[in-house]
């Protein structure tokens, strides 16, 4: 699916699930950029695997399950 920034920001994304969930280190300060990669687009629902880093370590890692709706 390509979008443009302007697609994007009429767009909401929200949560339905995480699974897998884990954390890998402890950290005392908030991640860096969180990386995720889409894996499956369904209609409005998309699955995705999300990586945490903090000085380019991982410190935390889900599944994530959400939907993509219009504002």
């Amino acid at each position: 699916m390509s979008s443009s920034r302007a697609e994007c920001r009429d767009k909401v994304v929200y949560f339905m699930s995480l699974d897998n969930v884990k954390f890998r280190r402890p950290s005392s300060r908030g991640p860096d950029p969180l990386r995720a990669r889409h894996g499956q687009f369904r209609g409005k629902t998309c699955k995705m695997k999300g990586v945490g880093y903090v000085d380019g370590q991982i410190v935390a890692e889900a599944d994530m399950m959400a939907s993509v709706v219009d504002r």
